[in-house]
């Protein structure tokens, strides 16, 4: 396996030559059969606000923010890290799931998928490369979510 280094991101345009360094040893999780971690997501998210030029109200939201949000403890005091989101004012949401059922533990679960919101139609459609895996910690973070998109109130 490659070890990763600065000179190795000549590959990478020059706005992501800044990349810190507890990325690059999670680069090399890309060279075997591992499994994707909430830091390389953050990173390709990154690297795609910075390369693509897409609108402002498409939203990639980050991994640990997701993963906050299905998992906060008082779901009534959740607008303090729901609300700088604007989500009502987006097209698009984006956002990454993981089936780690234990908070305590930093980076644990073993599968990634995707739930993705059209927020002016309401829709949710999680995309599963193993199926429903992930459907229960899927439907958690979308029924949080959805609250934050209507009128509705915790409480």
């Amino acid at each position: 396996m490659e070890a990763y280094s600065p000179s190795s991101l000549r590959l990478f345009p020059s706005s992501l030559r800044q990349i810190p360094f507890w990325y690059l040893s999670d680069l090399s999780i890309l060279c075997g059969p591992h499994y994707l971690n909430d830091r390389l997501i953050h990173f390709f998210f990154s690297h795609l606000a910075v390369s693509c030029s897409y609108p402002d109200d498409i939203l990639l939201v980050p991994p640990s923010i997701a993963y906050l949000i299905a998992n906060y403890p008082d779901p009534t005091s959740l607008s303090d890290v729901v609300a700088p989101l604007k989500l009502r004012d987006k097209a698009l949401v984006l956002f990454p799931v993981n089936d780690n059922p234990d908070v305590n533990l930093a980076e644990g679960g073993s599968h990634w998928s995707l739930l993705i919101c059209h927020v002016p139609s309401r829709e949710f459609v999680h995309h599963d490369s193993s199926g429903c895996l992930n459907s229960v910690h899927a439907y958690k973070l979308y029924q949080l979510v959805q609250h934050f998109l209507s009128d509705v109130q915790f409480g």
